[in-house]
């Protein structure tokens, strides 16, 4: 199996630490781990924004900087890449299974997950969104439209506990519910789990999405 993740710095080592006690002991398949570093050429927030958000939004008030509002909304030339070029190097070099490739995604990543889902759910056949970031732009990922109704793929969403009204500023929960929600329409054939993890917050809870969502898809 390949699981495919973005934010390699952080998610690399965390994804391989916690499949190496996982499939060590038996209990999942031993997958091919594949970490995507930022763009060495300009700042990591700028190309993570550029990379992982759908839309332009030059006055996101929750961006990075005024420099990582300029460069947004390229995810559809950064699919481009992920599917024209990476995939098929990665699957001629390595013995992948073709029908077991997940992608794995936290925060902006989980957005550009969201993105994939809502334009070419077919690339992977699972997914694990962590805490995904569907408050950006207005919430502008639940508007893309799609006609993808016969496409099987599996979902895993998580977010965040239980929010109040002082740490909903970005709503992670509701967004991710609602996104999850809309896509058990607009992809029947597939199958969506949300899942809220309880007592964790945005920067806890990675480690134990990818931990679950791989227990779910690679459990021997």
């Amino acid at each position: 199996p390949l699981v495919f993740l973005n934010d390699g710095h952080l998610s690399f080592p965390l994804a391989s630490s916690i499949t190496r006690q996982m499939s060590g002991g038996g209990v999942i398949e031993e997958p091919i781990i594949v970490g995507i570093s930022y763009d060495k050429k300009t700042s990591w927030q700028i190309a993570r924004t550029r990379d992982y958000t759908p839309t332009k939004s030059l006055n996101e008030k929750n961006g990075y900087s005024d420099d990582a509002r300029k460069n947004s909304g390229g995810a559809k030339d950064y699919l481009v890449f992920i599917e024209d070029e990476l995939i098929p190097y990665l699957r001629k070099k390595y013995r992948i299974n073709t029908q077991k490739e997940i992608y794995v995604g936290h925060s902006f990543g989980g957005l550009f997950g969201g993105f994939i889902l809502k334009t070419k759910p077919h690339i992977f056949d699972y997914y694990i969104l962590s805490d995904p970031s569907f408050w950006y732009h207005n919430r502008s990922i639940l508007d893309i439209q799609s006609n993808l109704s016969s496409i099987k793929t599996n979902i895993f969403i998580s977010s965040q506990g239980k929010e109040t009204a002082k740490d909903c500023i970005l709503c992670m929960a509701k967004n991710a519910k609602d996104f999850s929600d809309e896509l058990k329409i607009s992809l029947p054939a597939a199958s969506i789990e949300y899942f809220v993890m309880e007592n964790e917050i945005h920067e806890t809870m990675y480690s134990r999405s990818i931990a679950q969502g791989l227990l779910r898809f690679l459990r021997k």
